[in-house]
């Protein structure tokens, strides 16, 4: 029984990041023209509540910064998408792969994998495209999870250690 529960929970902790991963899915699958709408009039909104100088600006102006900065807009919505997806992969690999080493380079196995899927399933949707660049703009995101966690791990093992010291 408990290698049953054991299997159980190492397929159940695989659920959040097949849910994250289906959410990923659901915007590659939008058409370049939904897409961009989706985006725009997020930027926009973001624009227009936080800055006066957006505000000031003429429709031609605000449409002209909103076009400029929706590619970074995009590019950073890449990173988060796939900073969140490298979380939930690294937490579903912990029961699966001890070492912190391996799992690093097991979520950025898995990760890239996924994220060259996801670009690939884009060339079937209308308007849009793989692009190669996206994948490694997605990886980036997973290589900053992947440094924030090590880098956190580091800072509580010295946390630690600095409590355990025998005082003068």
């Amino acid at each position: 029984m408990p290698s049953t529960r054991r299997a159980f929970s190492a397929i159940a902790a695989w659920v959040p990041a097949g849910l994250w991963y289906a959410v990923i899915w659901g915007f590659s699958a939008q058409t370049a023209e939904a897409s961009g709408q989706l985006s725009g009039r997020l930027l926009y909104r973001l624009l227009a509540g936080g800055s006066a100088a957006f505000r000031a600006q003429d429709e031609a102006g605000r449409y002209a910064i909103v076009e400029f900065l929706s590619f970074y807009e995009r590019k950073a919505a890449h990173m988060f998408l796939y900073f969140v997806l490298a979380g939930l992969v690294l937490f579903a690999l912990g029961r699966l792969i001890p070492g912190p080493g391996w799992r690093a380079a097991g979520t950025l196995a898995v990760c890239g994998v996924l994220a060259g899927l996801d670009e690939f399933h884009q060339t079937f949707v209308p308007g849009r495209s793989g692009q190669a660049g996206d994948v490694c703009v997605d990886l980036a995101g997973c290589v900053c999870l992947v440094l924030l966690w090590r880098v956190a791990a580091w800072a509580v093992r010295g946390a630690r250690a600095g409590r355990r010291r025998p005082t003068d």
